[in-house]
């Protein structure tokens, strides 16, 4: 465990603490959490754990939990930083996210046994994706739990189909904010 005193200087008697802030530190101001807007982004893969499902049907079955930071829009820079997340499947019938993946960042997918890179062959890669801002829903099975908006993946592209061009077309009447991932 880490000594509280290894990163506070000293304690006032009223129990103020003395940190160093580094000048970026410092200089950081707080971000909007709003989850992504429907669209393109090129991302970098920032973060990838290993987990174990604990849905009652696939119980124990690994997955990737991946986390992505915004490096270009279409947006002038605006969610540059931001992150979003998705999760891979690691068992069949539910290995397409990481075949998605795995073809964006060139690396061959086949029928039958095949090698799927460690998270640490993951992180740090560079794709594209696509998603769409999906507003507050109810659960399925309980109504009286509501998930907050959220920003879902569902496209993964080589970072090479990037361009940073603004403008997508925005569907009416739909139930989530949508555009198309072709633009």
């Amino acid at each position: 465990m880490t000594d509280p005193g290894d990163y506070i200087d000293d304690m006032e008697d009223d129990g103020d603490l003395y940190v160093n802030f580094t000048d970026e530190e410092a200089a950081a101001e707080s971000r909007d959490m709003e989850p992504l807007p429907t669209g393109k982004y090129l991302v970098i893969i920032s973060g990838v754990d290993m987990r174990e499902s604990k849905s009652d049907k696939n119980f124990g079955k690994p997955y990737y939990a991946i986390e992505m930071t915004v490096v270009e829009d279409k947006a002038g820079g605006k969610f540059v930083g931001r992150k979003c997340w998705t999760n891979a499947m690691l068992f069949s019938p539910a290995l397409y996210t990481i075949s998605f993946i795995m073809k964006a960042l060139d690396m061959p997918v086949s029928s039958g046994r095949l090698r799927v890179p460690g998270p640490a062959k993951l992180l740090d890669q560079t794709l594209m994706i696509g998603g769409i801002h999906v507003g507050e829903q109810k659960d399925k099975n309980d109504p009286s739990k509501t998930y907050a908006p959220k920003f879902e993946p569902k496209s993964f592209f080589a970072k090479e189909k990037w361009s940073g061009q603004a403008g997508t077309a925005t569907a009416k009447g739909a139930s989530s904010t949508r555009s198309s991932l072709l633009t």
